[in-house]
């Protein structure tokens, strides 16, 4: 463990961030999102990001801080496909 520290320490901020990247792996879907009409579908939640990501960015010495972001656009679109109507959500940030 104190030789995977002390390679950890000489890492720059990139290889850390890839370094999670690649550990990370595929986050699991647990929100269940229900659509109406007897359909749903599994989504990965907030919490599900937060929780795969605290022990990588600990192990990593990480911290994300949250920043301002400006909204520069944003929409409702409303398509049609072949199980019916869905909404999407466009949100161009700065």
């Amino acid at each position: 463990m104190e030789e995977i520290n002390e390679v950890i320490k000489t890492m720059n901020i990139f290889q850390k961030i890839a370094a999670v990247s690649a550990e990370v792996g595929k986050v699991a879907m647990t929100l269940d999102v229900d659509t109406g009409n007897n359909r749903s579908y599994k989504a990965i939640s907030i919490n599900d990001v937060v929780d795969s990501l605290i022990p990588l960015l600990a192990k990593y010495h990480l911290v994300v801080l949250p920043g301002e972001k400006e909204i520069i656009e944003q929409a409702q679109i409303k398509t049609t496909t072949k199980y019916g109507e869905k909404m999407q959500f466009y949100i161009r940030l700065k």
